[in-house]
Order: C-alpha cells, then structure tokens, then sequence
C-alpha cells in the first residue's frame, strides 16, 4: 500500500470524528442558544442576534475536517526516525519521494552510498549519507518476514510493519534513522512469524 493511499484511509478514518465532535458542538451550542432565545424573548432588552444551530454545524464540520486534512497531510509529509522513535519531518540532506509504491532518494551534499541485500523474495535497499540512512524492505510474500530489528551501537529497535492477520501493509516498508556520528554500527534483522532470523544487513 502507498503511502498516498495511508492518507486517505487516514482522512476517511477521521470522519466519524468529526462528526461526532460537530454533533457535540451543537447540541451545547443549542442548549446555550435555547437559553440565549428565551431571554430575548422575556426580556424587554435587546439582545446581540446568535447565528442559527445549523450554521454552527457547517461551520463546525468545516473546520473539524479541515483540522484532519492538515494533520493528515503533516503525517504524509514525516518519515519515522528509529533512533528516537518519534516522527521528523523531511527536510533532511538526503531527498526521500514516493511515487507509486517506490522510493526515489537523492542527497544534497552530493554523497550517497547504495546498496541492496536480497533473502529469498525480500529485498533491502539502503541509502546513506554522512548523518542519515533511509532502508526500504519490499517484501513479496508478507508470510515471509514478520518484523525487523534495528541495532544502532547495542541500542535495539523492534519494528513490526504488521500484525499476522493483517490484510493490508505499508510495502516497500521505509525506514528512516538519524546517525548520531559517522562511526555508528547500524545493522538491521530480518525474522519470520517463529521469531527465526532470516538474514542481517550491515548498514554501517
């Protein structure tokens, strides 16, 4: 699945929210409009006009979509970075785009070293530069690996692109990593679903 296709799952996934939080809007905006209403009309004072419960509701779900696009589109936009397992945003040296399904990568400063380690049907392509090092798994048969271990200098990361039973998957999987220094080890495993190694990849 691409990533352009995460981010509509992302938005259609967010509707039933904001739907529910309009709804919420305006049953607390009407019973303060009710209240504001009925004052108006006991009262010999002229008081400032509300907008209408239903204007509040398209104003509302206008904005609560809004809100979702935005955060949709700045989780689009981030790659995760395992040394710190947050998200960063992609302004780095090296240049990451995703054009159906597949990773473009080139660097600003001029240095990127390649490479691609095969283990059955799965293939590992690495990427880096002095300060970063972007991997891609494209994984034929998601009954072949199930998870993968990254090892920065002792420190391990367990990144699992999907559970057993799961129908859909990010595939090529993208995985990012921050270096701290040049000298880094950096190796990555591969393991089935009997947590068995399938192979290991030197990155650095």
């Amino acid at each position: 699945m691409s990533v352009a296709s995460l981010f509509l799952i992302l938005l259609i996934l967010a509707l039933p929210v904001c739907l529910a939080l309009t709804l919420a809007v305006y049953f607390i905006y009407r019973f303060f409009y009710n209240k504001h209403l009925t004052k108006a009309v006991t009262s010999e004072v002229k008081l400032r006009k509300w907008l209408p419960p239903f204007a509040v509701i398209l104003i509302s779900l206008f904005i609560f979509i809004s809100a979702s696009a935005a955060v949709a589109f700045l989780l689009y936009g981030y790659k995760f970075n395992t040394s710190t397992g947050s998200m960063s945003y992609n302004d780095s040296v090296l240049q990451i785009t995703e054009k159906d399904g597949k990773y473009y990568v080139t660097s600003n400063d001029g240095i990127l070293k390649e490479s691609q380690s095969q283990f059955g049907d799965t293939v590992v392509n690495t990427y880096m530069n002095r300060s970063e090092v972007f991997i891609t798994v494209d994984i034929k048969d998601e009954k072949d690996v199930a998870y993968f271990v990254v090892n920065e200098d002792g420190h391990e990361m367990k990144i699992e692109y999907k559970k057993k039973d799961d129908l859909t998957f990010l595939n090529p999987v993208p995985i990012y990593i921050t270096l701290q220094d040049e000298s880094e080890s950096i190796e990555m495993t591969l393991y089935d679903w009997d947590d068995n190694s399938i192979g290991t990849v030197k990155v650095n």
